[in-house]
C-alpha cells in the first residue's frame, strides 16, 4: 500500500540512489520501458507532457508547453516533434526547444525527472481540413509519442470534459485521449459544437450545471452589452493601492465607452469609501464572476490567481474564456528583485505588465518572465499621479516581512528581526536626538506584522501607526523613511524626500529569508538613499539627517532623477491609453 502513494518519478530516484546509475532502456517498436534488472517501472510514453498554451492565429495552431522524461542525463539530445496526420500519412514537425525555461524538477538538491519545454505550429493548408496532432520525443531515431497530455490554467481546453473546443478565426481545436485535432469550423459547425458542450454540462453534475446557466446567461447578456466592461481591484479586502488610483482616474473621466468596476471583499472597510468614487462588486459575487466573464479587461495591482479569476478552484467550464482574457497587471510597487518565478508568462499570462524605470523595464523584458515588449508597458504607476507634499518633523520607520517569520511566535521572538526592532524603537540616543530636534518616530507595520506588535518593547514616543492610514498620506508627512528592502522606498523617492535602507540581515534576506532572489538594483550602486548594515550605524545615519533638516542629498537627488522614466503626474493617463490599445486590438475566441 505504502508504494502505490509514490510517485513513478520518486521510485525512479531511490532506484538510480540504489544502484548509482540511469535505468537500463529496453526498446520497443513505439516506446522505450527504463527498468533496473528485472525490475520494470515506467514506460516513457507515460512521462506527462503539459500543454500550455493553444493560439489560433489564422489557419495556424501554436502549441507551447513542455514535457517529462524520466532515465535520461541532462545532456542527453533528446527532439520534441508534433506528430501530424493530416490525410493518411504522418509527417514529424520539428518543436523549438526553449532552453531559457527551466522545467526540471528536483528534489533534495537533486533532479527529480528532467523537463523539455519547447513550442511548435502546425498550419492548414488551402484543401486541408483536419489534422491530428500528438506529441512524440525523438531520441537515437527511435519516435514515443507521449500518452499522458495535461492541460494548464491558460489552454483553452483541459481535459474535464471531452466536448470541450476552442474556436478562432474560423478554426477550431478539440481533444480526445492524447491526440489534438485541429479543423476548420464554420459559424453552423461551431453552433453544433457549442450545443454539443452546453448539453454536457446541463447533464452534469450541479456544480457544471450552474456553469450551464452562466454561460446561456452570459449569451444572452453580450447581446446587450454596448460599452467595454473594465474590472479593477487591489487586495481582495483592501484598496488604496495602483488598482484604486486608476478607478479614480477612468471615475472622473466619465468616458461614455466604458462601463468601470472596482472589486472588492463586502466587508472591507474601504468599500464605502470606493462607492462614493464609481460602481463597486463584491468579491466572488454571481455578478463579479458574470461581470468577469464579459469584461474586456481585468486590471489588478494583485497578482493572486483570485485577481486573475474569480473561481477558486473550479474554473473548467470556463477554460476557453480565461485563456483570452485580458489581464493587466498593475503592480504593488517597482519591482527591483528577481519575481520571475511568481510573474512568468506561464504562470500569470499578463496582457499589460506596468513598469515605471528603465532598468525594470529591461529586467522584465530581458529576464526569465517571458513576455515580449508589446506587454511590458513603461508607464509607470497609477498611485505616483496622488502622491503630494504636507512635511512635518516625522521620521517613518517601515519595515517588510520575510517568510521566515510566518514560522509562529516562538520563531518571531528568537529572530534577527524582532532582536533589531525592539532595539531600535527604544535606542536612547535616537529618542532623545528625535526630541532634540524635534522629530517624531512613528512606525508603520506591514500587515503580517500587525499580530506581533504587542510582542514589541517600544519607547513611549514612538508611535505606531494604525492599519488603516493611507500610505500616500505617511508619505506627504514624512520627512524621511527608514526601511530595509520595501518597495515603499521608490514611493518616498518619488517626492525627491530621503530613504534609509537599513539592512542588518543582508546575508540571510536573499538566501531563503524571503520570496525574492535578488535582481538588478544593487543597493550600494543604485540605492535612492544611504545603506547601513547594523543598529549603531543606523541610528547614526537617522541623526545625522535630523539634524540638517532631512535635506535630500544631491548624490541621492540625481540617482532619483535617473531612476524613474517620468517625473510627473500623468500615469494613470499613459496606463489607460495602453489599456486601450489591448482592449481595441483584441478577438477573443468563442466561450
Amino acid at each position: 500500500l505504502s508504494q502505490r502513494i509514490i510517485w513513478k518519478e520518486q521510485k525512479a530516484m531511490m532506484l538510480r540512489y540504489k544502484y548509482g546509475r540511469l535505468p537500463e532502456k529496453s526498446i520497443y517498436p513505439n516506446d522505450i520501458r527504463l527498468r533496473y534488472g528485472n525490475t520494470l517501472f515506467y514506460w516513457l510514453s507515460g512521462c506527462y507532457t503539459k500543454i500550455d498554451f493553444l493560439t489560433i492565429c489564422g489557419n495556424t495552431l501554436r502549441i507551447e508547453g513542455y514535457t517529462k522524461v524520466l532515465g535520461f542525463d541532462l545532456d542527453e539530445e533528446i527532439e520534441v516533434a508534433l506528430r501530424v496526420k493530416k490525410r493518411k500519412e504522418y509527417e514529424y514537425i520539428p518543436c523549438e526547444i526553449v532552453t531559457e525555461r527551466d522545467s526540471n524538477e528536483y528534489r533534495l538538491g537533486d533532479l527529480l525527472f528532467r523537463g523539455i519545454s519547447f513550442v511548435g505550429e502546425v498550419a492548414l493548408e488551402e484543401g486541408e481540413k483536419c489534422a491530428e496532432i500528438s506529441i512524440a520525443l525523438i531520441w537515437n531515431s527511435h519516435i514515443v509519442v507521449k500518452k499522458d497530455i495535461r492541460y494548464g490554467t491558460f489552454s483553452p481546453i483541459g481535459t474535464e470534459y471531452n466536448t470541450a473546443y476552442y474556436c478562432k478565426d474560423g478554426h477550431m481545436v478539440t481533444r480526445k485521449n492524447h491526440f489534438l485535432y485541429f479543423e476548420k469550423c464554420s459559424r453552423k459547425e461551431q453552433a453544433k459544437r457549442r450545443k454539443k458542450f452546453l448539453t454536457t454540462l446541463k447533464n452534469g453534475k450541479k456544480s457544471d450545471r450552474k456553469a450551464y446557466y452562466a454561460l446561456r446567461a452570459l449569451t444572452i447578456l453580450k447581446k446587450f452589452k454596448k460599452k467595454q466592461i473594465w474590472l479593477i481591484s487591489d487586495r481582495e479586502k483592501s484598496a488604496d493601492d495602483n488598482g484604486e488610483a486608476l478607478f479614480a482616474y477612468l471615475c472622473s473621466l466619465k468616458k461614455s465607452g466604458l462601463d468601470v468596476y472596482f472589486v472588492i471583499h463586502k466587508d472591507s472597510s474601504d468599500r464605502e469609501r470606493l462607492s462614493r468614487i464609481g460602481k463597486v462588486v463584491d468579491y466572488f459575487s454571481h455578478k463579479h464572476k458574470m461581470l468577469y466573464l464579459l469584461a474586456d479587461v481585468v486590471i489588478s495591482s494583485a497578482g493572486e490567481h483570485t485577481a486573475i479569476f474569480p473561481f477558486k478552484s473550479f474554473y473548467a467550464p470556463y477554460k476557453s474564456i480565461i485563456s483570452s482574457k485580458k489581464f493587466v497587471f498593475l503592480q504593488h510597487g517597482i519591482i527591483k528583485d528577481d519575481l520571475s518565478n511568481w510573474l512568468n508568462r506561464y504562470n500569470k499570462n499578463i496582457s499589460g505588465f506596468v513598469t515605471s524605470a528603465v532598468d525594470e523595464y529591461n529586467s522584465i523584458v530581458n529576464g526569465n518572465y517571458f513576455y515580449d515588449e508589446k506587454t511590458v508597458w513603461l508607464t509607470g504607476l497609477p498611485r505616483y499621479d496622488f502622491l503630494y507634499h504636507d512635511e512635518e518633523k516625522v521620521i517613518t520607520i517601515m519595515p517588510t516581512w520575510r517568510a521566515y517569520l510566518d514560522s509562529g511566535e516562538n520563531v518571531f521572538l528568537r529572530s534577527d528581526f524582532f532582536r533589531f526592532y525592539t532595539d531600535l524603537f527604544t535606542n536612547e540616543r535616537l529618542i532623545q536626538s528625535a526630541q532634540k530636534y524635534g522629530y517624531m518616530i512613528c512606525v508603520k507595520p506591514h500587515p503580517r506584522m500587525t499580530k506581533y506588535l504587542p510582542l514589541f518593547k517600544a519607547d513611549p514616543s514612538v508611535r505606531i501607526l494604525d492599519t488603516d492610514v493611507k500610505y500616500r498620506d505617511i508619505f506627504a508627512k514624512s520627512s524621511m523613511v527608514v526601511t530595509d528592502y520595501s518597495s515603499v522606498a521608490f514611493d518616498f523617492a518619488y517626492l525627491q524626500k530621503p530613504v534609509l535602507y537599513s539592512q542588518f540581515d543582508v546575508d540571510t534576506f536573499f538566501n531563503g529569508g524571503h520570496m525574492y532572489t535578488k535582481g538588478y538594483f544593487d543597493y550600494e550602486r543604485d540605492g535612492l538613499g544611504e545603506v547601513t548594515y547594523d543598529l549603531d550605524s543606523t541610528v547614526d545615519t537617522i541623526i545625522e539627517y535630523m539634524k540638517s533638516g532631512c535635506r535630500l542629498k544631491e548624490k541621492y537627488a540625481d540617482r532619483i532623477r535617473k531612476f524613474y522614466a517620468y517625473h510627473d503626474k500623468n500615469n494613470c493617463e499613459r496606463v489607460y491609453k495602453k489599456i486601450l490599445q489591448l482592449t481595441d486590438a483584441k478577438k477573443q475566441g468563442d466561450p
